[in-house]
């Protein structure tokens, strides 16, 4: 039973693990991708939000399930790390569906989406800078561990 639960841990830490580099360079990708929306005025194809919904669902797995968690414990600050990288892929992806709902439409002007584009994602970064000063990473580690 105990090979089944490890065979099935490194499984799914082999799926995890592009998940985790997606998420990694998606918020990277997502801004390069509105640059040249604002640039060639034409819509990018970013990733489909099943993409985060599937990176999410199995972030929560690895959160959830005790089997899976260990990870974490070996490398307290490895789950911070992929909340900021989830949040953050999150309000990219918003701002470029922003971006890309004007240059495919046009029903509002250039600067606003731009300015959508970047309050999104300026948001997500007050949000998150605010989460981790009411919730520092520091404690989160010292108490996990």
């Amino acid at each position: 039973m105990k090979a089944a639960k490890a065979m099935f841990a490194v499984c799914f830490y082999l799926l995890l693990l592009p998940c985790v580099l997606i998420l990694v360079t998606m918020p990277l990708f997502s801004i390069l991708d509105m640059i040249e929306v604002a640039n060639y005025e034409a819509p990018r194809l970013g990733y489909p939000l099943i993409v985060l919904g599937v990176i999410g669902g199995l972030l929560f797995a690895s959160v959830r399930v005790g089997a899976l968690r260990t990870l974490y414990r070996k490398y307290p600050v490895l789950l911070p790390f992929l909340h900021i990288a989830y949040f953050m892929a999150i309000g990219t992806s918003a701002g470029l569906e922003v971006m890309n709902q004007w240059a495919d439409s046009l029903l509002f002007p250039k600067w606003l989406a731009i300015g959508g584009a970047v309050v999104i994602v300026l948001v997500t970064r007050v949000f998150l800078s605010y989460w981790y000063c009411k919730y520092p990473i520091s404690l989160t580690v010292r108490k996990q561990g």
